[in-house]
């Protein structure tokens, strides 16, 4: 899933078993900013707040309807099957994405997420806390879904299902 169709057209070439879906995802089925600040742009955001917490502004702002995790996935071919892994960057708008999220129903065995902290001056793949993700939103909903943090790779965090089995 991506926001921007330029990136959906690549996926589309270089990952043909993949279903790629044009969307914005939140945590309801409204009508969102997107802050826009080019094609293929890895800070593309739906987030005032790291709108407001970065030095550069975006170009434009574009509104759209943003859809929900769970409906994307009870409207395609995975809505019955199990899912290994769910990435999820969608800068600074994760918890949203994930805090309505059928957990129960999906039970996901891995989920990558990312967790910015725009109160950083600096890079925060130098400089993220321990502190900062543990009281993190996103960190919390994951383990009252029955995750655990295995793992944490710059402001990426990898948790797995607690009776997940290698």
């Amino acid at each position: 899933m991506d926001a921007d169709i330029s990136s959906i057209e690549l996926f589309d070439k270089f990952r043909k078993n993949a279903k790629n879906i044009n969307c914005i995802v939140s945590d309801n089925e409204e009508i969102k900013k997107l802050y826009f600040y080019h094609k293929r742009s890895a800070i593309n955001t739906l987030s005032k707040d790291l709108v407001d917490s970065r030095k550069t502004k975006p170009i434009k702002i574009i509104k759209e309807k943003s859809t929900t995790l769970n409906k994307i996935i009870e409207n395609s071919q995975f809505n019955k099957t199990k899912i290994n892994l769910l990435s999820i960057d969608i800068e600074n708008h994760e918890y949203e994405a994930l805090h309505k999220f059928n957990f129960l129903k999906y039970k996901i065995d891995v989920i990558v997420v990312e967790c910015l902290n725009i109160k950083l001056k600096k890079l925060e793949i130098y400089n993220q806390s321990l502190n900062h993700i543990i009281n993190s939103n996103i960190y919390k909903l994951l383990l009252n879904n029955d995750y655990k943090l295995i793992n944490w790779v710059h402001s990426d965090l990898i948790f797995v299902r607690n009776d997940f089995e290698v």
